[in-house]
C-alpha cells in the first residue's frame, strides 16, 4: 500500500501500490520456466525487464552465488554465471529493491541441465580387419573430433548417420586402441566429462566383438551380431 498525505499531513489517503511485472527468466533467449529438465548446460541466462526497470534496483544468485547482471539492450540483462554442471537441479533467483510504492519482487526458477553424454566403441573383428563403431547417447554436434581420434590410430575413417566408423586390416594379437577427448558435445549442449580410451585387441582366431561404453565395464562376445540402443 502507498500513502499520500493530504491537508498538509492532516489526513491520509491509502492507495494500493502498483507494482512492476517481475523480471522474466530467460534460457538462450527463450523463458524458463521452474521444473523444466534436459537443459543445456551451456545456456546463457539473461532476465526480460519490464518498460522503464533498472538494472540497479536488481540482484540475481545462481545457486546461491551472486551473479552479476549486464545490459543487453532494451528490455534485456545478461546474468553472468560459471557453467553449469551436468545432470543436476540449479536455481536462479532475482530479487528487485522495494520501494515506497513498490514491495520487494522475488522470482525463483529451478531447473535441472541435461546428463552428460555417453560414447560407445563397438569393436568387430573378422574377414581379415578390424572395425568400430563409435557413436554416443545424443546426436553429436560434430563427429569431428571422434574421427580425428581415429586416424590418429591409424584407421581408415568413414562418416555414418550420428556416428563414426574406423576399419584396420586385422593382424592377430594386434592391439588396437584410441581416445576421444572430453568435452565432445551433444546437440542438446550436453558433453563427454572425461576421455574415453577404447581398446582392442585382435583375437586369434580371427573372430570376435568387445563392447565398450565410457564410465562402464567393457563386455566381450563371440558369435553374436552387435546392435547398440540409447534411449533418449
Amino acid at each position: 500500500m502507498g500513502a499520500i498525505a493530504l491537508g498538509g499531513g492532516a489526513a491520509w489517503l491509502w492507495l494500493p501500490a502498483r507494482d512492476r511485472p517481475t523480471p522474466e527468466v530467460l534460457a538462450d533467449g527463450v523463458r524458463l520456466t521452474s521444473g523444466v529438465q534436459g537443459v543445456s548446460p551451456g545456456i546463457k541466462l539473461a532476465l526480460g525487464l519490464s518498460p522503464g526497470e533498472a538494472i540497479g534496483d536488481l540482484s540475481a544468485f545462481v545457486d546461491g552465488r551472486p551473479a552479476a547482471l549486464r545490459a543487453l539492450g532494451p528490455g534485456r540483462a545478461a546474468v553472468g554465471a560459471t557453467p553449469l554442471s551436468q545432470g543436476a537441479w540449479h536455481a536462479i533467483v532475482v530479487r528487485r529493491r522495494g520501494g515506497l510504492l513498490r514491495a520487494e519482487a522475488v522470482v525463483r526458477v529451478s531447473f535441472r541441465t541435461a546428463d552428460p553424454i555417453q560414447v560407445f566403441a563397438g569393436w568387430t573383428a573378422g574377414g581379415g580387419r578390424v572395425n568400430v563403431d563409435v557413436g554416443a547417447s545424443r546426436p553429436l554436434a560434430d563427429g569431428a573430433p571422434v574421427a580425428a581420434a581415429l586416424a590418429r590410430a591409424g584407421a581408415t575413417v568413414e562418416n555414418a548417420e550420428g556416428r563414426v566408423l574406423g576399419h584396420w586390416t586385422a593382424r592377430a594379437g594386434a592391439a588396437y586402441a584410441f581416445t576421444v577427448p572430453a568435452g565432445l558435445r551433444a546437440q542438446t549442449g550436453s558433453y563427454l566429462a572425461a576421455p574415453f580410451h577404447a581398446a582392442y585387441t585382435a583375437p586369434a582366431s580371427g573372430d570376435g566383438m568387445l563392447m565398450q561404453v565410457s564410465g562402464e565395464p567393457p563386455t566381450a562376445s563371440t558369435g553374436l551380431r552387435l546392435q547398440v540402443y540409447f534411449v533418449s
